[in-house]
């Protein structure tokens, strides 16, 4: 009989190397990759990040989580739902829910002011996408984001 140890073991750590070098080039873009500036819209899936730079100010926007209870298309619903955002701003240690639906009733709002080094900037939550019922309802959900200067 055989000794098929090596071979198996070889095998194994063939594996092993395809599958790191593939999470290297796979991976999540990085936050330089995902440079955003005021007033541009960016979409975030859960656990991605983007850095936000604005002349001598920059911070990392992350979505924490999404959870999207909106009624789907083409459904009655008893309510509108609501789909809500968790998003950490790196430099104001600051965690906000951001939501957009019809059952919000102030329990978070769409935007949030942030105050940094001086300067005002409202992040707002423009859309998660897909929506409920969509025909691309497979796709992972994405919080669709805008970051604005603050006037006034």
């Amino acid at each position: 009989m055989r000794n098929n140890k090596p071979y198996i073991t070889l095998i194994f750590l063939l594996l092993l190397v395809a599958g790191c070098a593939a999470d290297k080039k796979g991976g999540g873009a990085s936050d330089a990759d995902n440079a955003v500036s005021p007033d541009e819209s960016f979409a975030l899936a859960a656990a991605d990040s983007a850095r936000f730079v604005d002349e001598d100010s920059s911070f990392l926007v992350r979505v924490n989580g999404i959870q999207d209870n909106r009624c789907p298309k083409d459904v009655n619903c008893i309510t509108g739902g609501k789909a809500l955002v968790t998003v950490t701003i790196e430099g104001s240690a600051a965690v906000v829910n951001l939501c957009t639906g019809a059952d919000c009733f102030g329990e978070a709002e769409n935007s949030f002011l942030l105050r940094l080094n001086n300067k005002r900037y409202n992040i707002v939550l423009e859309e998660v996408l897909p929506y409920p019922g969509d025909e691309q309802e497979s796709r992972p959900k994405q919080a669709i984001l805008k970051i604005k200067r603050a006037t006034g």
